[in-house]
């Protein structure tokens, strides 16, 4: 594989089927021009049982836009920081 691609398998889509923000869309969980996010997104997000899941993929395919597991762009740059400061340590 060359470097900087990312090996993704289908498996690694199934805890979409799970996600308390299906059949919501997708612009809910979108910031326009940096107004911040919906507070019923924030509220979906916060009660979502694939929360983690979200947040682990966001992280490690670089999503750069959205609200993911939770978090914004800025906030899961400083999450995807601790998880390597962890791993590290």
């Amino acid at each position: 594989m060359p470097r900087g691609e990312l090996a993704i398998e289908a498996a690694d889509f199934d805890w979409q089927d799970h996600a308390a923000c299906g059949g919501q869309g997708h612009e809910l969980f979108f910031s326009v021009r940096g107004l911040g996010y919906a507070p019923e997104a924030v509220e979906i997000c916060r009660a979502c049982p694939v929360r983690e899941a979200c947040l682990s993929f966001a992280i490690e395919t670089n999503q750069d836009f959205g609200l993911w597991g939770g978090l914004g762009p800025g906030e899961r740059r400083l999450e995807a920081r601790r998880r390597r400061q962890r791993v590290s340590a």
